[in-house]
């Protein structure tokens, strides 16, 4: 899976193994580095690059470079994320490296000493001088020097925007070795090239050129090795000229070409038109964030040349946009350099003295034309453009006829949404025809199956109409707690459409509450056949199947769900409760441990998820109980603390049923040693209180105190001698002896651990 703007959750391999057209930019970076003097002159440097040229990637691989090649021996690498939002002053960029560097080493001392030096320092200035001398004191420390690697630089000076802290960042990095910084920029930032900035002419530049056309065929391949794709290299062979048309789409951008590469792994039209639209969705942020970054004037230039070249695919003169913009040519000149150095426009020289100036990504045109076309017919005519660049006329014709067969289909099927948008490709492909004569005959049978179309349509309607008044029926009689009645409106609508959805979510939700388990579990398999990837019914037939004890069917449920929506947090609880109640069930407590990884996920997303909370609290004190059982105390004692942890932020309910598992952990004692264990874990614990009868009963045995019961009320007497009388055979004969008999009879005698009891968990 590609991550285009997250790449932190890609698997570091991942990255590697697509890090193509940049080793010589690496190697030279971290020679830099390595040659490095240990005092003064320290040589920094900035990236620059338009967004998505790999910027990001780059600074990865440096960080690899300095974790774990020749570099770790002298250097430690401090990545600041993408968006430093928070960093407002020379203050916050200190402690922001502090934070990041306690969290990179697992340095718990370093973390504790930032937090407290926030604390005491309310002093910008102050904190940033405590802050920049704690980053030396590390260095000394460990006899590591600092590689601050630092993303969108450029921003981050924006939001300090002082020219005081400027010149005291520029006198550490100068005077000082400490550090060295590699930012990241999209420009050549203001406070680095302007004669009255402290930054000014500080940084070596190195800029990150567009991929070549080679480069970008190898950044395919790789993808495709890492989403293992079968016979890909067959693939680029047989699309070589459809890749020309991805590289002048791409314009050498890593992001885009990545983006366009599932263009690439498709075959027929329509999937083609999805994967492109679903390209123009997600490059949406991509083109908002560079467009919105500009001045006005800028912004209003560029979106000139991008409305009229997506028309005409022709460049413009300055006095054409001067015009048109009604901003004077001087000014447009000016904007059009700047623009030009920026990466968003290419000049061309077609005629002598006069400059033509297009866009330096034609994808943009597209995108333009698509958000901001006028009508319908100019908001496709970006497709029907690629459909003509993209396939041959004999391909198009292929296509024409498959999409004939699909519409009749869809029309067999009653998919009348489908049979829609159908006609509505079919009238876009047959603009892209260029035989005229075909496409007339083309467009000859488009109006008769808009015809048939209707006609099937209106016969439709008529049903859906009665199945909306029986559905409507089945929903007041729910509401009116007649649910029985509800279901038999419901069987009516299904017999009508049997494909619908909906009729069978909405039933199997009923008989749910109805308490019918089965048959809501088959409903919802129903409408699972109709929908495999519906997520919310996934999560219904998995909870159906979890009530059932079903545990194996309900974590393939949730999985699959995990699969379409990694990130839902009820779907991660729900996965992870699944997985404890089967190794519960299966009597293999080992395997409660499979569940925490989701758990964690959860509260990853949601650290204030109770539910979360309570599952990580139960999945530790399961593996407790496991390890208490084996007598592996030193680990059961590691489990216990980390359930305790999560306890304590719980609330009601939860709190019960986890004080409930954790006695029946200590029901299962049958060694005095594991009885002591028990006591201290509990007198180290908030918990006395909820285990008082057996901590009295403990305390009792152990000492022979007999004013430890006698002072009892005789509720809570009667419990402990009970619970006494329970331990007494557990206890060694030789402190046996010293121990009263209390007056009541034994009630019970010793327990064993039996599978039986286990089972019983």
């Amino acid at each position: 899976m590609e991550f285009f703007y997250n790449l932190d959750s890609m698997r570091e391999e991942e990255i590697k193994e697509t890090f193509v057209g940049r080793q010589g930019l690496l190697d030279e970076l971290v020679e830099l580095i390595r040659r490095q003097p240990d005092g003064a002159g320290v040589q920094h440097a900035v990236i620059l690059a338009p967004r998505g040229m790999g910027k990001t990637t780059m600074l990865l691989m440096l960080q690899f470079a300095a974790r774990d090649g020749e570099l770790k021996e002298n250097w430690q690498p401090v990545r600041f994320p993408e968006e430093s939002y928070g960093i407002n002053d020379l203050a916050d960029f200190w402690i922001e490296s502090l934070t990041i560097l306690a969290a990179d080493t697992n340095d718990e001392e370093l973390r504790k000493q930032t937090e407290q030096l926030e604390v005491e320092y309310s002093n910008s200035d102050e904190l940033q001088e405590i802050g920049l001398a704690a980053l030396k004191d590390w260095r000394n420390k460990h006899g590591k020097r600092l590689l601050l690697l630092v993303d969108n630089f450029d921003m981050i000076l924006e939001q300090i925007n002082d020219e005081r802290d400027n010149a005291r960042l520029r006198d550490v990095l100068m005077n000082d070795g400490t550090l060295m910084l590699i930012g990241g920029t999209v420009s050549f930032f203001r406070e680095a090239r302007a004669y009255d900035q402290p930054l000014y002419n500080f940084f070596k530049i190195f800029e990150l050129k567009h991929l070549t056309f080679d480069q970008m065929l190898e950044l395919l391949r790789r993808r495709a090795e890492v989403d293992q794709i079968e016979n890909f290299e067959e693939k680029l062979k047989a699309n070589l000229t459809r890749l020309r048309v991805l590289e002048y789409f791409a314009a050498g951008n890593p992001r885009l070409v990545l983006m366009l590469y599932r263009v690439v792994t498709q075959s027929d039209l329509t999937e083609v038109r999805l994967a492109l639209e679903k390209l123009l969705d997600e490059v949406t942020p991509y083109f908002k964030a560079k467009i919105e970054s500009l001045p006005p004037q800028q912004r209003k230039i560029l979106d000139y040349i991008a409305r009229i070249s997506s028309k005409t695919n022709e460049g413009l003169t300055p006095t054409e946009i001067a015009t048109h913009t009604r901003l004077s040519p001087n000014q447009v000149s000016a904007q059009l350099k700047r623009l030009s150095e920026l990466g968003y426009v290419r000049s061309a020289n077609l005629s002598g003295r006069s400059s033509f100036y297009t866009l330096s990504e034609p994808l943009y045109a597209i995108w333009h034309q698509m958000r901001f076309g006028r009508d319908a017919r100019q908001k496709m005519q970006w497709l029907v453009n690629f459909l003509k660049s993209w396939f041959s006329p004999e391909e198009i014709k292929v296509e024409s006829q498959k999409l004939a067969e699909r519409f009749l289909e869809f029309i067999q099927l009653n998919h009348l949404s489908k049979a829609s948008n159908t006609l509505d490709y079919r009238q876009l492909v047959a603009e892209a025809m260029e035989d005229e004569e075909e496409k007339i005959k083309v467009t000859e049978r488009i109006n008769q199956d808009i015809q048939k179309y209707v006609e099937v349509a209106k016969t439709t309607l008529s049903k859906v109409k009665k199945m909306k008044l029986l559905f409507n029926e089945s929903q007041n009689a729910l509401a009116n707690g007649q649910p029985l009645e509800a279901l038999q409106k419901l069987e009516e609508v299904s017999k009508i459409d049997p494909r619908g959805e909906s009729t069978w979510i909405l039933k199997g939700r009923i008989l749910q509450e109805l308490g019918q388990l089965e048959e809501a579990g088959a409903n919802f398999d129903q409408a699972l056949t109709i929908n495999p990837n519906n997520c919310d019914t996934l999560l219904d037939s998995g909870l159906i199947q979890l009530k059932q004890g079903n545990f194996e069917q309900a974590i393939n449920s949730f999985d699959k769900l995990l699969r379409i929506t990694p990130n839902d947090t009820l779907a991660l609880c729900a996965r992870g409760l699944a997985q404890i109640l089967y190794a519960i069930h299966s009597i293999e407590f080992e395997k409660i441990s499979d569940s925490i990884k989701f758990i964690k996920q959860a509260l990853k997303l949601d650290p204030e998820d109770e539910l979360a909370k309570g599952e990580l609290a139960i999945a530790y004190w399961g593996l407790f109980s496991w390890e208490v059982i084996k007598g592996n105390f030193e680990s059961a004692e590691q489990n216990w603390k980390l359930g305790l942890d999560n306890f304590n932020d719980l609330s009601g309910k939860l709190k019960q049923a986890l004080l409930n598992l954790v006695s029946f952990t200590f029901n299962q004692l049958v060694e005095w040693e594991q009885i002591n264990f028990a006591r201290r874990l509990i007198s180290e614990s908030p918990l006395e209180d909820q285990f008082f009868p057996l901590v009295r009963a403990i305390d009792y045995l152990k000492t022979g105190d007999e004013a430890l019961i006698e002072k009892l009320s005789p509720e809570v007497r009667q419990i402990v001698e009970q619970v006494v009388e329970t331990l007494r055979p557990l206890v060694p004969e030789a402190l046996n002896r010293n121990v009263a008999k209390p007056v009541r009879k034994a009630t019970a005698g010793p327990r064993h651990r039996s599978r039986k009891q286990l089972d019983k968990t």
